[in-house]
């Protein structure tokens, strides 16, 4: 399910459904439009929080910088970087 709060803020979950369970819960995430770039973060029902900003810094030239981790248990901690063209 997707709700538009407004031109800037969008939130989604995802569920399944099964005859042996009436919903799970997988993720809830956001999405946050900023004069930064694009913010998207998520939480899965696996407790792994992620976490992305997009930033366009030229036509057509994106940047990624993304990380992710299980919990509190910052050992987890993964990150990284990205371009696209």
């Amino acid at each position: 399910m997707m709700y538009k709060v407004n031109s800037d803020l969008t939130l989604a979950s995802n569920t399944s459904h099964s005859a042996a369970k009436t919903c799970d819960v997988v993720a809830v995430g956001g999405l946050y439009k900023s004069s930064l770039g694009d913010l998207k973060a998520k939480v899965g029902s696996d407790k792994v929080i992620s976490a992305c900003l997009v930033r366009e810094v030229a036509p057509k030239v994106n940047v990624t910088a993304s990380g992710s981790v299980t919990g509190s248990d910052f050992s987890t901690f993964k990150y990284g970087l990205g371009v696209s063209i």
